[in-house]
């Protein structure tokens, strides 16, 4: 049985340094036709951000990690939760209420760490499901997916995800190293890989990875350089499979190429006339959050909020 050809948006690292104008720019024109998925960090840290002020200049993990290094060690316990960023998390809502875009969880704090990348170290983990929990309060929807930051998660952040009923958006797909041994696995693992020996990097697995306890999906970047035309040819190949076209993109970065607003606007009115299915990315995976949402959270917000600062407080910098 032959799948529809979709076409999704995956839009990271949104959280309390989003300009709500600059989203509602981005986004309305555009949100009749297809459906974005913001992702969003709950507990945006300082580091996270000190990094992505200089990312043109940290270029490369081993530059971000000696820069993270010589950091005060109290920045780590520096975080701006999303909800201080009222008129952004009104939008949210009112989107979400009118079912014109998805949500998912992007970490928790997209920190830096001197071990890499947040879902690569063990830092926070064990915050994972406070994490998940506060979002799904304040937006008052389950979250189905998680959008790793930096696209790098490691085997023991995989199994929490899973654990918490979450689905994985990825950029191409986990090394054989990043998840657990399992035949389904192996078998998975080897479609990807097959895949890429064929196509390398030019086309992207067009179909959901189905992995033993989750799924995933590829996604294809977005560049600030702009690359109509190579997602032209990807969304033909998609289209051409039956496969999935997400789009992925990093709205904050459109400040350095206003054309990335036009390139966005026209990639989506091309993927509608090709005839794709316009849906949020969680919507293309097989769900696995069938916890009915009252059961998914208990408290309010600000209730998650404060046991996340004093797991900060106890941690040592």
């Amino acid at each position: 049985m032959r799948q529809d050809f979709t076409f999704s948006i995956r839009d990271d690292d949104i959280n309390f340094f989003t300009s709500p104008s600059k989203l509602k720019e981005i986004y309305e024109p555009i949100l009749d036709i297809c459906k974005p998925t913001l992702c969003i960090t709950p507990f945006a840290g300082n580091v996270y951000k000190l990094v992505r002020d200089r990312e043109d200049e940290l270029l490369g993990t081993l530059k971000k990690i000696n820069f993270v290094k010589n950091l005060p060690s109290t920045e780590s316990k520096i975080i701006h939760p999303i909800h201080e960023n009222e008129e952004l998390v009104k939008l949210i809502k009112e989107w979400l209420d009118d079912g014109k875009v998805a949500i998912a969880l992007h970490g928790i704090t997209h920190n830096q760490t001197s071990k890499g990348y947040e879902c690569e170290s063990t830092n926070n983990i064990e915050m994972l499901k406070t994490a998940k929990k506060y979002t799904e309060a304040l937006f008052k929807t389950k979250i189905k997916l998680f959008s790793a930051p930096n696209n790098s998660i490691n085997k023991r952040w995989r199994r929490e995800v899973s654990n918490l009923h979450m689905n994985i958006i990825i950029s191409y797909g986990p090394k054989p190293n990043e998840v657990d041994f399992h035949p389904i696995n192996v078998f998975s693992l080897l479609k990807l890989y097959v895949h890429f020996l064929r196509f390398g990097k030019r086309f992207y697995y067009p179909y959901e990875h189905e992995y033993s306890d989750h799924s995933e999906i590829s996604s294809f970047p977005h560049s600030v350089f702009g690359n109509f035309n190579e997602c032209v040819d990807h969304m033909d190949y998609c289209k051409n499979k039956s496969g999935n076209f997400v789009f992925a993109t990093h709205s904050y970065a459109f400040c350095k190429n206003p054309e990335m607003t036009t390139e966005l606007h026209s990639i989506a009115e091309k993927a509608r006339s090709l005839g794709a299915k316009m849906v949020g990315v969680d919507e293309v995976l097989k769900s696995r959050a069938n916890t009915p949402l009252a059961e998914e959270y208990s408290l309010d917000p600000l209730e998650y909020f404060s046991i996340f600062k004093k797991y900060l407080e106890r941690k040592p910098s």
